[in-house]
């Protein structure tokens, strides 16, 4: 039986939706969830756009990329931050996707070097579940944990980005976004609280390994570190990733396989920490 505790506190804890005015995806989910759940404006003015509210729930809408948010810190001080955004990918294989932010290396998209931002791993396994039960409905849409990558990295409360992609077809679809405020609202409303908390290591971007775990264990993820970062993690990030988890993670989640050459040396370094290992 997994550990699972039911819990109605998701639902009197303040979270802020976070949009974007120049991201086509983030503007629908938006749109949605102000028409279609009636997010109500409070007449407060945030960097030029109205503040939306529902129950314990705020929805900004922002000037810049999702992933160059303004001091959010400075206005805001919620129990987590929900990210709306586009994805983009080569492949453009249609795709949803669920991630905490960080940079294992030099910043490329937001953010500061070396440093992982703050994720509540509880709002990803919620948001996994939630969008996976509206599966049929998506339409293909590859539904996935993404590896931790980019900014925001220095808020001081929790971030997690969900994103449809992964190309302008999917950005433009206005049901599919309806779907996906679906399960954000369903997400904080219905949460549950997972006891045990991991850090996944090893596999590709996209780990369909990491995402059957997810589903079928009692164990939530908070960062998922691709096999070609695991050359970055040190002392240092794991500790942050350790202490930037909240809860504060206690399992080492291995795809063993898909470590590569790093896998002696992580081993210690996870040892080192404490950290129970689970091998997949």
């Amino acid at each position: 039986m997994q550990a699972v505790i039911k819990l109605s506190y998701f639902s009197t804890l303040t979270i802020v939706l976070v949009a974007s005015k120049v991201d086509v995806a983030s503007r629908n989910m938006a749109l949605s969830l102000i028409n279609r759940h009636n997010f109500k404006s409070t007449g407060i003015i945030f960097d030029g756009e109205f503040v939306y509210a529902r129950d314990n729930m705020l929805l900004i809408q922002i000037k810049e990329e999702p992933v160059y948010p303004p001091n959010l810190d400075s206005f805001f001080n919620p129990y987590a931050y929900i990210f709306l955004s586009r994805h983009s990918a080569s492949s453009q294989i249609p795709s949803i996707t669920v991630h905490s932010t960080g940079n294992f290396g030099t910043a490329k998209l937001g953010g500061n070097d070396f440093e992982i931002g703050r994720t509540e791993p509880n709002i990803i396994k919620n948001m996994f579940f939630s969008l996976k039960r509206r599966e049929k409905e998506l339409k293909g849409h590859k539904i996935t944990l993404e590896a931790t990558h980019h900014g925001p990295t220095s808020l001081s409360k929790p971030c997690v980005f969900v994103e449809i992609g992964s190309s302008e077809r999917e950005w433009n679809n206005r049901e599919t976004a309806g779907y996906v405020s679906d399960a954000i609202l369903e997400s904080v409303e219905k949460g549950n609280l997972y006891e045990k908390v991991g850090i996944a290591f090893g596999g590709t971007h996209y780990p369909d390994k990491f995402n059957r775990f997810l589903s079928e264990s009692d164990i939530a993820v908070s960062y998922v570190v691709p096999r070609y970062s695991i050359e970055s993690i040190d002392e240092r990030m794991l500790e942050q990733m350790i202490g930037k988890s909240l809860p504060r993670a206690r399992y080492a989640i291995l795809d063993w396989k898909g470590l590569g050459k790093e896998k002696g040396r992580l081993i210690e370094l996870i040892n080192k920490f404490g950290l129970d290992i689970v091998k997949l």
